[in-house]
Order: structure tokens, then sequence, then C-alpha cells
């Protein structure tokens, strides 16, 4: 199940060790199949589920701009 975390990075921005208080937004995916795999298809699950996160995150980013909306970093 593909799940992207928007806002993590202005919770927690890289090289520090304090959080600030943000929303995040959790956005799920739709299901991906694992019938039939089995532990030699690891890599190309692996591949696959990040490029559906991937598109989750980016799909989300341009709905934001679209609309006017984004994220604030202070």
């Amino acid at each position: 199940m593909p799940v992207a975390l928007v806002g993590t990075y202005e919770l927690l921005p890289i090289h520090t060790y304090h959080l600030t208080p943000r929303p995040l937004k959790v956005i799920v995916g739709e299901p991906i199949p694992t019938t039939g795999m089995n532990t030699r298809d690891a890599d190309a699950l692996t591949q696959r589920l990040f490029a559906a996160i991937s598109n989750l995150y980016a799909e989300h980013m341009e709905a934001s701009a679209a609309s006017g909306s984004r994220i604030e970093v202070s």
C-alpha cells in the first residue's frame, strides 16, 4: 500500500534536532497487488512502490500549486 507523507521536512528539517509543529498530510494510494509474488520479486515490488509514492507526492504538489495553496516554511 503506497503511503506518502507531506510536510515532514517542515516538521523536522534536515540537520536539526527540534520539531516545529506543522500539519502533516497522509496520502494513501491504491493497493499494489502482490498475488503470486515471492521473495525474488522484492526488488521489482520495491521499485514499483517507490514510483507509486513518488507519483502520489508529485500529484499532491501539482494540485497544491494549481490551487494556490502551499506548505509554508518559517
